[in-house]
């Protein structure tokens, strides 16, 4: 089943789904997770100020906002929020707000969550729809899925299950596939805060979460071949790629990716204070973990490595945009 490529959009609508509970003390020293995706690519477009085609002027109505002199637009919008009883809630519509772009960021919730019936977790069943219905009916929007937008991404598009695995906390070496170096030129690896310990499993089935849901993806193994772009010695999908299918010069419908470029050093070090405190918190981490972890950030910062939020920012850019990826 063929998809059309879009037209590139050199000024992209970004709307930026956040998917967690965030800690407050987090929130006060660093802001909210759209946010961080905000400033991701602003600081980005100052590093490489020539990937930017400015667009002002644009449509700064229903909450968006313009940034770096017309570059880009930016919606942050919580799915959290989300209540059968909230009248007031209102989901992204794509068509009207001109949508070009919808990243999904981290939560402390699991994908398998889908499968519980706690009213709580129904901002999580809609929005496992609203995803698969853009993706389906709407194809011009590119996809970002970040950690758990990664897995849900995963299981929603390519019925992949969500598994348990070893923890992932501080900054990894990420090792790319040969035939996608390009994707993020520089090198053959990727250096990347992560923080989790579920991973998208690469070669299993899942069940659809709804008969909606099941109608909606009908076609979705045409639609959505997908190839794993990295791996690590402990997971062995750390991102994800979904071609245009008629589209000679590779540009992207869905990028993934396991780990999080939004975050700085200070950043994880404040997740892995904040987590590794006991108690029945979601994503708790182990003391053994969490001193693992520790260790890894201070080798890390000894040994004055750098995280490579660059090329991951600007593989992300160019999908909102819809650049091509040319092959070297």
């Amino acid at each position: 089943m063929a998809t059309k490529t879009p037209a590139p959009t050199p000024a992209p609508r970004i709307a930026v789904i956040n998917c967690d509970h965030t800690k407050d003390e987090f929130i006060k020293q660093f802001n909210i997770v759209p946010h961080l995706f905000r400033d991701l690519f602003r600081n980005f477009l100052q590093v490489k100020p020539s990937a930017a085609h400015p667009a002002p002027g644009g449509d700064t109505s229903n909450g968006w906002q313009v940034w770096n002199d017309g570059a880009f637009y930016f919606k942050g919008f919580d799915a959290t929020k989300y209540s059968a009883t909230n009248p007031d809630f209102r989901w992204p519509d794509v068509e009207k707000e001109k949508i070009d772009c919808i990243l999904v960021g981290g939560s402390s919730n699991s994908v398998n969550d889908l499968m519980k019936t706690d009213t709580n977790l129904d901002w999580l069943k809609w929005l496992a729809l609203l995803l698969a219905d853009v993706a389906v009916h709407h194809p011009n929007v590119k996809l970002i899925g970040v950690c758990f937008g990664h897995q849900l991404l995963n299981h929603i598009l390519y019925s992949a299950q969500i598994g348990t695995s070893p923890w992932e906390i501080g900054p990894y070496t990420v090792r790319l596939h040969d035939e996608h170096k390009y994707l993020f030129p520089g090198g053959d690896h990727l250096q990347i805060e992560m923080f989790h310990s579920e991973m998208a499993l690469t070669d299993a089935y899942y069940e659809s979460v709804t008969k909606a849901r099941e109608k909606v993806m009908d076609d979705k193994n045409s639609m959505f071949k997908h190839h794993v772009w990295g791996y690590t010695d402990t997971c062995k999908n750390e991102g994800t790629v979904v071609f245009y299918d008629d589209s000679s010069d590779k540009q992207i419908h869905v990028l993934t990716l396991q780990g999080h470029p939004e975050l700085t050093e200070p950043m994880a070090v404040r997740l892995l204070e904040l987590f590794s405190g006991g108690g029945g918190q979601l994503e708790a981490v182990p003391p053994l973990e969490a001193q693992k972890a520790a260790q890894r950030m201070e080798f890390f910062k000894a040994f004055a490595g750098e995280l490579d939020w660059v090329r991951a920012a600007e593989a992300m850019w160019k999908v909102a945009t819809g650049a091509k990826f040319d092959k070297v």
